[in-house]
């Protein structure tokens, strides 16, 4: 009889509806079946509130230690109370030694209701089998900022983790908390926070204000120094001295947002020599702050020897970033020192346009004026000076191929290249037909060709034979370079033929 009333239990549990399968859920309640534990780890998900709640209850008749981890998880996705209530009970008769620690690692998710849910089960639970850190996370995320004070030094590492991730208002009742507690160990970890390079500046500042209300004659000099600099005091920074170095260079060298002036007149009021290494890192640094670059460029250029001819060859070096050299450009502007015209000029020739640019724009503003006609084709295309270019005739073109090869701008200077040919075919040098041919344009290429076939019957037989051995040239390499990469390669031969004079 057990045997059929269990089968008529489990069969109404999983296909009855309404009040009979609670009926079957709640017998299981007062006889406990093994058969049964998979359907009632099923029935915590059920929509009715009133089945998850005495599955709940079922479960935790069965003290089996299974059920804990679907009960928690049921738990922290549950909203109403009566069934939270149910699966706290649960989950007490079971009593899982793992129970609080399983619940107490929602405490770090990045979710606040977990964390919320997770603080309000632990308190229901009970909170005697918790480590003193856990309980400090429990009253910080139920913002009882005063039970965190009374856990001690326990409380530390969680308050310094609510600093760098709470809102700006947990930010600031966290250092506050820290501050209250009066513990040396408190104000060494708000040290090293606040020596924590990818701090968010609000986090900074929280840390800051926190020392300096609560741990300013308790603390160091070195450490006041930190203090300082993060709330931007440079006369009191300026009184440490040396002591102030390393916390102005951490500065420095980091992503914070500071007075980077400031900073670079103490640092080299502190230690002229020292302070050429640390600019040196922030140049060559593709992570240093722009306002940092410029600084460290214009305080080597000025303040210190040798400066300009470094700035200058940052200028040169392609391997640098090109904001760093557009910056080390700007600098040697500012400073016009003609010292720096040898390296700067070979940046005319850079295949970055916005480098080429800088390039003219330092140079000018140093005093230089283009002498060579390739220095006036270097400025006009620099500036992109597509006029200019064509008014200069046969003599671009060469450069301007070289651009078509390198640059970004390879259809503006196609496109140059044929107005020029255009209007002068029978003064493009034999070398440059070459390259044109070999870029494989076939824009380009044609309207040259075509141009050269136009002129040779108008002028004598010397010239004639001459754009005749260019014109075949241009035309067999062209024809090559399109066969190889065409799948057709008659076809595109012969589309390609200059034709005959």
């Amino acid at each position: 009889m057990l045997r059929v009333s269990l089968w008529w239990r489990l069969r109404a549990m999983r296909t009855a509806r309404g009040r009979s399968r609670l009926s079957a859920i709640e017998s299981f309640i007062e006889l406990p079946a093994e058969e049964a534990f998979e359907d009632l780890l099923a029935c915590l998900e059920d929509a009715d509130p009133e089945i998850r709640a005495a599955a709940a209850e079922a479960l935790g008749v069965t003290r089996d230690v299974r059920a804990a981890s679907a009960l928690i998880q049921r738990a922290m996705r549950e909203k109403l109370v009566d069934v939270i209530k149910a699966l706290i009970d649960a989950l007490k008769k079971i009593d899982d030694a793992q129970t609080p620690q399983t619940i107490a690692r929602f405490l770090n998710s990045d979710d606040i209701h977990k964390r919320q849910t997770a603080a309000s089960l632990l308190m229901r639970y009970g909170m005697d089998q918790l480590s003193g850190q856990t309980r400090a996370r429990v009253a910080i995320v139920r913002t009882e900022w005063d039970e965190a004070i009374e856990e001690g030094e326990e409380a530390i590492g969680p308050l310094c983790d609510a600093l760098k991730d709470g809102s700006l208002r947990v930010q600031r009742d966290a250092a506050a908390a820290l501050g209250a507690m009066k513990l040396t160990t408190a104000a060494d970890a708000l040290v090293t926070l606040l020596r924590d390079k990818n701090l968010d500046p609000s986090t900074i500042d929280r840390v800051a204000h926190a020392l300096r209300e609560f741990y300013w004659y308790h603390i160091e000099d070195e450490h006041k120094a930190y203090v300082a600099v993060a709330l931007g005091q440079w006369a009191e920074v300026r009184q440490l001295g040396r002591l102030a170095f390393t916390a102005v260079e951490e500065a420095f060298t980091s992503r914070r947002d500071i007075d980077f002036t400031e900073a670079a007149d103490v640092l080299t009021a502190i230690d002229d020599r020292k302070v050429r290494k640390v600019f040196e890192e922030v140049l060559s640094s593709t992570k240093s702050r722009m306002e940092a670059t410029a600084v460290a460029a214009r305080h080597l250029a000025v303040k210190c020897e040798g400066g300009v001819e470094m700035i200058a060859k940052i200028c040169s070096d392609r391997s640098k970033p090109s904001t760093t050299r557009e910056v080390a450009a700007m600098v040697l502007a500012e400073v016009g020192d003609h010292r720096s015209l040898d390296m700067i000029t070979p940046m005319l020739d850079d295949p970055d346009p916005a480098t080429r640019q800088w390039a003219v724009w330092t140079l000018e503003r140093i005093g230089w004026v283009p002498k060579t006609l390739q220095q006036r084709i270097a400025v006009l295309l620099a500036y992109e000076d597509w006029e200019g270019l064509v008014a200069l005739g046969a003599s671009a073109v060469e450069p301007l191929i070289e651009v078509a090869i390198k640059s970004e701008a390879t259809n503006e200077a196609i496109s140059t290249i044929e107005r020029i040919v255009e209007c002068e075919g029978n003064t493009i040098p034999q070398a440059a037909l070459r390259k044109l041919a070999a870029l494989g344009k076939p824009r380009a290429c044609g309207a040259l060709l075509t141009s050269a076939s136009a002129l040779s019957s108008a002028v004598g037989a010397r010239e004639s034979s001459r754009f005749l051995r260019i014109r075949n040239l241009a035309g067999r390499e062209l024809n090559r370079r399109v066969a190889s990469q065409s799948t057709n390669p008659q076809s595109a031969g012969s589309s390609l033929n200059p034709p005959r004079a």
